[in-house]
């Protein structure tokens, strides 16, 4: 009741207050007009705010299609209010989290390094953590001002000139600063709404590698023999010209395209370098404005070359960290006063240590080895998530909740529980997860708990794909004292401390491979390495075993640890093939809201509100807190600041808060279908099996509303195993019908009509009251009576036409869109439903078939 009460009152005091909850990101404007220019990417330029994916975000996917009203305060967004809680101290000058270390990111229009625009004018927007007395940008056209705001800050309008223009934006203290840069592509009346696409984004030195490079391209304006491939340094100057990009659908080397017509263009580069590096590429083409030909050029992607780390060198490095976690045990056992001191010491006098250090507030012990590779220690204090004491005030984080929720955008939730075997009964994460797996409404595909070693690296690089991540165990703040130097080499966005997530993933020196050896499928690779498939040829396909474990470690992502590897936020950052959907994270580790690098970086990449304490606290208090929020939620149905009324302190360390960053409008509870038109540009919210994406076109074949559409197949392109996309989600009461769209594509037509090879296409929904069938068709149902003598066949046919594309056997035909619609009042209200889209071989699959759906609607 009481809960209830305080509820109530902070909506009240939201509403008096009156204090808006747009998003951080700012908009921008967008100018049509456009000056000439060669097909060099010397000719460079700007930022890309738009994701390319959802068009309730301001940008211009056509030429000619202006960017949002930069001053329109977007309800559907998340924010925080700047004002500091009344609880708190004032400081003169801007009040960012509360952090004892000054540090700033952006994150709007994006948070990657290398974005473009179409519009002339654009808006940088980020986050801050720490007091400044000032946040000034400045611009590689001289143009220089100031931002506003404060932990969510925003500065005016930047002009930007046709070319790489690049942005520093600087946070200023008395006791430092912290700088972030961000290089804008600016295309006059263009924006590129898909960034170029590597496979694999990095390998190992004194090999050649066809690495395949894609990128989407959405509008009919363009010259197509004008998409061209370059190799280009850090800031966009040109290294050479790889090669002319194709639609075209053949998947070998060098065209290396999947789909033909589908308006995808790829292109096979080879790259090699004996020393380590990393190597630019970007993609340019001529697009046609008012009668003139134009140049532009896409975002720079970086492919890193690293030098592989052999096993015996990495047990020798792994031996150290074993001895110095023994001889910090030793200490802590004799009662020694300062045991962090002793390791130090020891590290510091080791031959193969050229640094180390510690946390002056903290005891985040670590290390930097010859040749990069970093560890740490995770000393826990007993009954905490993190190591020892500390010092230092926090402020208090808060919070307002005003205008529309934000619902997470897939129900894929992932849960990890790496200290499980230690925090027993304390660990929330297996407790929470039970809790959601039992949920009917929304119906959670709970993947995991991933207990102990089965927390692993590989688990946690798909993190971008769940709606909810859980992770319970210990973190910590690391390598403030390492030279900033280092830092920057490593391409970290903060100079100061770095907070670390320890995995259970345990260090084991004989799965790194140093090799990249040849493979066809996952079962080829061993260790720690993946197959990347590169090459496809009919049935089979080709590539490289990639160890990014070793690149991860190379690059400074990866820490090792005594026990198990660490991760660095830019992690998160590199792992993230699109943005997060809407994600809410909890993070129940020390720490994990230090800095505001974590959250910075998973906020960045997509998440909407992430959940963490700013210091040491204890597993009891962790567990009770994480638990309560999680049933405010989903019982109270409650968005994720109202659910708890952050912050929270632990009574046994008044700096250890239980703490929200991000959006305090997430919710949680949303039950309906999601993507349902496959609006967000990819398979968000989508289960997938085999060959199931999005694309905008398929030939002539468009979707029947909006920009997308689903695609199934039998195996088409890279990808050699039958297709589905499936969904489970609620039906809401008074609903009657579900109706959809499908197109039907073969070869199997009309040469294999009456035979054995049967491709089928069937749609279904279904729950535990049974099975609705609303499609299942197969190619001799779709065959016209007669055809190859097949009197049997025509049962479903709608007449077939010679298709526009081909596939890798050609002779393709294809109906026309069809529509199903299906009666569903006996499913509406009474739980969930599984959406099962499906397309399947029968007798071969050397014949591929291709299905599109589009516009599913409940009605």
């Amino acid at each position: 009741m009481l809960r209830n009460v305080l509820r109530f009152f902070l909506f009240l005091a939201c509403a008096v207050a009156l204090v808006a909850c747009g998003s951080p990101v700012g908009g921008r404007t967008s100018s049509a007009s456009g000056s000439g220019g060669d097909e060099s990417p010397n000719n460079t330029g700007g930022f890309n705010p738009d994701d390319g994916a959802d068009d309730n975000v301001a940008g211009t996917d056509q030429v000619g299609e202006t960017d949002a009203d930069p001053t329109a305060v977007d309800t559907d967004k998340d924010s925080t209010t700047d004002e500091p809680a009344p609880s708190e101290p004032v400081f003169d000058g801007i009040v960012g989290f509360p952090s004892e270390e000054l540090f700033l990111q952006i994150v709007g229009p994006d948070a990657k390094q290398h974005v473009s625009s179409g519009g002339g004018i654009t808006y940088l927007a980020g986050i801050l953590f720490g007091t400044a007395d000032k946040i000034v940008w400045q611009s590689s056209t001289g143009e220089s001002g100031e931002a506003e705001g404060g932990r969510f800050w925003k500065t005016g309008p930047i002009p930007l000139t046709p070319g790489d223009n690049s942005l520093t934006i600087k946070a200023i203290s008395d006791k430092g600063e912290s700088q972030d840069t961000v290089t804008i592509t600016y295309n006059p009346g263009f924006h590129f709404a898909d960034r170029p696409i590597t496979r694999p984004s990095g390998f190992f030195t004194g090999q050649a590698v066809d690495v395949v490079v894609s990128i989407g391209i959405r509008t009919k304006n363009i010259l197509p023999s004008s998409v061209a491939l370059w190799e280009v340094d850090e800031v966009g100057n040109t290294v050479g010209k790889i090669g002319t990009m194709v639609d075209n659908g053949d998947t070998t080397n060098p065209n290396c395209d999947e789909i033909q017509d589908d308006q995808v263009y790829s292109q096979c580069a080879k790259l090699q370098s004996d020393l380590p590096t990393t190597k630019y590429l970007r993609v340019s083409l001529q697009v046609q404005v008012e009668g003139a030909l134009y140049t532009v050029f896409s975002p720079i992607v970086p492919i890193e070359i690293v030098q592989p780390l052999s096993a015996g060198a990495c047990q020798e490095l792994h031996q150290v960290q074993k001895d110095a976690m023994a001889l910090y045990q030793a200490e802590v056992s004799a009662g020694k006063g300062d045991p962090g001191a002793a390791v130090i010491a020891m590290l510091g006098n080791h031959p193969s240590v050229v640094a180390a250090g510690g946390d002056p507030t903290g005891a985040g012990i670590w290390a930097e080895f010859s040749g990069g590779v970093l560890g740490a220690l995770s000393v826990s204090s007993p009954g905490t998530r993190g190591g020892g004491d500390a010092d230092g005030g926090y402020g208090t984080q808060t919070g307002a909740l005003v205008g529309n929720v934000v619902p997470i955008e897939s129900k894929r939730v992932l849960a990890f529980a790496p200290a499980n075997s230690e925090l027993g009964p304390l660990d929330e994460v297996p407790q929470i997860a039970a809790q959601l797996s039992a949920q009917e409404c929304p119906d959670f595909e709970v993947d995991g708990p991933h207990q102990n070693g089965a927390a692993t690296l590989s688990r946690l690089r798909k993190a971008y794909e769940y709606g909810i991540l859980l992770f319970s165990g210990h973190a910590d703040a690391y390598f403030r004292t390492m030279d900033k130097t280092r830092k920057m080499e490593h391409g970290w966005e903060h100079d100061g401390s770095q907070e670390i997530l320890w995995t259970g993933d345990v260090v084991d020196c004989s799965k790194l491979q140093s090799d990249m050896v040849k493979c066809s499928g996952p079962t080829d690779c061993s260790g720690y390495a993946e197959c990347v498939i590169t090459q496809a040829s009919g049935a089979s396909t080709s590539g490289l075993c990639i160890d990014k474990t070793q690149i991860d470690l190379r690059r400074g992502r990866l820490v090792m640890g005594a026990s198990t590897w660490g991760v660095h936020p830019e992690f998160f950052t590199k792992h993230a093939d699109r943005k997060w959907p809407s994600s809410l994270v909890y993070l129940g580790a020390c720490r994990t809201l230090f800095n505001g690098t974590l959250a910075g970086a998973i906020f960045g990449a997509g998440a909407k509100s992430i959940a963490g304490f700013t210091d040491y606290v204890r597993s009891a208090f962790a567990s009770e807190q994480a638990k309560e929020w999680f049933t405010g939620m989903l019982v109270e149905q409650d968005p994720s600041g109202v659910a708890t009324l952050f912050p929270v302190v632990d009574p046994e360390n008044q700096n250890g808060h239980f703490a929200l960053f991000g959006g305090t409008n997430t919710l949680i509870t949303e039950s309906d279908i999601l993507n349902s038109g496959f609006e967000k540009g990819d398979t968000t919210g989508w289960g997938i099996e085999g060959d199931g994406r999005v694309v905008s076109q398929l030939g002539i074949s468009i979707p029947v509303g909006g920009k997308f559409m689903g695609i199934l197949s039998t195996g088409l392109g890279y990808t050699q195993q039958t297709g589905e996309l499936k969904q489970s989600f609620c039906i809401p009461e008074g609903v009657e019908e579900v109706s959809f769209y499908w197109k039907f594509f073969s070869e199997e037509f009309n040469e294999w009509c009456g035979s054995i090879y049967q491709d089928t296409f069937q749609a279904t929904l279904e729950s535990s009251l049974g099975k609705i069938s609303m499609v299942d068709v197969t190619v001799d149902d779709l065959c016209e009576s007669g055809t190859s003598d097949c009197f049997s066949c025509g049962s479903q046919y709608v007449g077939l036409i010679p298709s526009d594309v081909s596939f890798d056997q050609g002779g393709v035909y294809n109906t026309q869109w069809q529509s199903v619609t299906a009666d569903v009042g006996a499913l509406a209200g009474k739980g969930p439903v599984t959406l099962r889209l499906f397309t399947t071989d029968a007798g071969d699959s050397i014949y591929d078939t291709v299905i599109l759906v589009d516009s599913i609607q409940f009605d």
